[in-house]
């Protein structure tokens, strides 16, 4: 689940296009640039469906993250991520991967951009203003990205490891409105089991 998750970060790795790609390139970094947090809801589709997962995703300039599933909690604050496990009771401490940035949204964009192909796949189409395919320059599977009007990401989908297709849709984008004391403050629950891996 963590794996999937981190494709829903991805989205704002669009920095090394051809030409053609420049201007949503360009559009999608100056409206990065210009909010200092947001906060969006997640729904997840599968092969066309709606299905009942939802979650809630908040960031905040520049390098806090929080994303809330009905079963985990993902936080992370500068190089650290704290996964609260709300089956298990327990929260695993991590540093975060060089390799592949978790969350890191401002190292995706602007200094991983060589990572990856991109392409334009197709315009003004269901309400988006470019859909985008995405393949990693290391032969990882590629995925595609739905972008907005507004330059602002709205789905992020891909094919799972059978042969349908998942897609996260993103809901209720409020920018600039992240409390970060209240969201990102971290309380690991009494009873819970610590695993500190650092």
């Amino acid at each position: 689940m963590v794996r999937l998750v981190s494709l829903l970060i991805l989205f704002l790795s669009l920095s090394s296009f051809a030409q053609k790609e420049n201007v949503a390139v360009k559009c999608l970094k100056e409206k990065f640039n210009s909010v200092r947090s947001f906060s969006a809801k997640i729904e997840q589709y599968k092969d066309g469906k709606k299905l009942s997962f939802k979650g809630k995703f908040y960031y905040y300039k520049p390098d806090y993250y929080k994303i809330v599933f009905p079963e985990r909690e993902i936080v992370s604050v500068a190089d650290t991520i704290r996964n609260f496990e709300k089956k298990r009771k327990r929260v695993v401490i991590t540093l975060k991967d060089e390799s592949v940035p978790f969350f890191d949204i401002r190292k995706i964009l602007f200094d991983l951009s060589g990572k990856f192909n991109y392409e334009i796949v197709s315009k003004n189409r269901k309400g988006l203003k470019y859909i985008l395919k995405v393949t990693p320059k290391d032969g990882g599977k590629s995925f595609s990205v739905g972008i907005d009007k507004n330059c602002f990401v709205r789905s992020i989908g891909f094919q799972t490891s059978g042969t349908g297709s998942m897609v996260f849709k993103f809901k209720q984008i409020v920018l600039n409105k992240v409390n970060k004391q209240k969201i990102f403050s971290v309380k690991i629950p009494r009873g819970w089991k610590v695993i500190d891996l650092r």
